[in-house]
């Protein structure tokens, strides 16, 4: 009896080896694709089209432009034009200079979009473009600055320093200094700090601002 149950130990304990050695060594795990992740389009007030290489600004112009303007040129390097939507104006005047040379280094066109609104520093912003242009029933407004302490453009005399950062802005955009001043000192005086002239072609053409 005790030698009946001996066999019956190993003939038990070899059908489980069995099965444990059939079992196959190596099996096959489905691969569960990973998708890739999302590639960013919106960097600020800027979203990329990677299909047309063209990029799209509407809103304000802000102190952190010209650092999500050159992030994406980083992402989106084959961009060779900015449309410009409704932009209302900047924060700062600086902003609007620092966000235009970007444009510029990168020699970016700027094209203002059909029905288009661009205003003050909006305006200085275009001007970063290498080659400029715009569509039809469009608008750039332009008027005085005024600063923290209450002060507007035409309370300082001609030849103030107060003028030169726009001066010297617009000659390093590749204006003339006498076309630089004509411009500036005829909107500083056309419109105050709370008013908004709209420049005429006429006007756009007389003082360069497109190609």
């Amino acid at each position: 009896m005790r030698f009946l149950g001996y066999i019956f130990i190993c003939v038990f304990s070899f059908s489980i080896f069995s099965c444990v050695v059939d079992e196959p060594d190596n099996e096959l795990v489905p691969m569960i694709p990973v998708p890739e992740p999302e590639k960013q389009t919106v960097f600020g007030v800027f979203e990329a089209n990677e299909t047309t290489n063209e990029i799209l600004i509407e809103g304000i112009i802000t102190e952190s432009t010209a650092g999500d303007l050159s992030a994406l040129l980083i992402e989106y390097p084959d961009t060779r034009i900015i449309l410009m939507g409704n932009v209302e104006g900047a924060t700062t005047n600086e902003a609007a200079f620092e966000a235009a040379r970007v444009v510029r280094s990168n020699e970016i066109d700027i094209h203002v979009v059909d029905n288009s609104i661009i205003i003050r520093e909006a305006v200085d912003f275009m001007l970063g473009g290498l080659n400029r242009s715009k569509g039809e029933n469009t608008q750039l407004g332009v008027g005085a600055w005024i600063n923290d302490q209450g002060e507007m453009a035409t309370d300082f005399p001609f030849g103030h320093e107060a003028h030169l950062p726009w001066i010297n802005f617009y000659q390093e955009m590749g204006f003339q200094f006498q076309q630089a001043t004509d411009f500036y000192n005829f909107y500083i005086f056309a419109a105050t700090s709370d008013e908004t002239l709209f420049l005429t072609d006429n006007q756009i053409n007389t003082f360069g601002l497109l190609d």
